[in-house]
C-alpha cells in the first residue's frame, strides 16, 4: 500500500505492470475503472511507454478488458490539480486494494 501512496505523488506515477502482477489482472482492471471518472476529468493521467494516453483512449481499451494491460503502464496525478486531490485519489486504489491486503494479512 504504501508503494500505491508514494507512487502516485511521483512525477513518474504508479507502475500499472506491478501493480497487476502483485494484485491481479482483476485488482487492476477495478483499479483503473475507479479512476475512469477522474481520468476523464484531467485530475489523473494515464501514460504507456512513450507518451501521454487520451481519455478516449483508455476508456476504448478499459471496455476491451485485457486490451488495458496491453496499452496502459503507468497512471499519475495531474500538476497541479491532481496533486490538490492526492488524498483522495490515493484513497480510491486503497479501497480497491484493501480487501486483498487484509486476506494476504489474515493469511500470514
Amino acid at each position: 500500500m504504501d508503494v500505491v501512496m508514494l507512487s502516485l505523488r511521483t512525477a513518474r506515477g504508479l507502475d500499472l505492470k506491478s501493480l497487476g502482477k502483485a494484485f491481479g489482472s482483476s485488482t487492476l482492471l477495478s483499479v483503473c475503472e475507479v479512476y475512469k471518472p477522474h481520468i476523464e476529468s484531467g485530475h489523473v493521467v494515464c501514460l504507456d511507454e512513450q507518451r501521454e494516453i487520451a481519455a478516449e483512449e483508455f476508456s476504448s481499451s478499459l471496455s476491451e478488458g485485457n486490451k488495458i494491460n496491453e496499452v496502459l503502464v503507468y497512471i499519475r496525478l495531474s500538476d497541479p490539480d491532481g496533486f490538490l486531490l492526492s488524498n483522495e485519489l490515493i484513497s480510491l486504489a486503497f479501497n480497491v486494494l484493501a480487501p486483498y491486503v487484509s486476506e494476504v494479512s489474515n493469511a500470514s
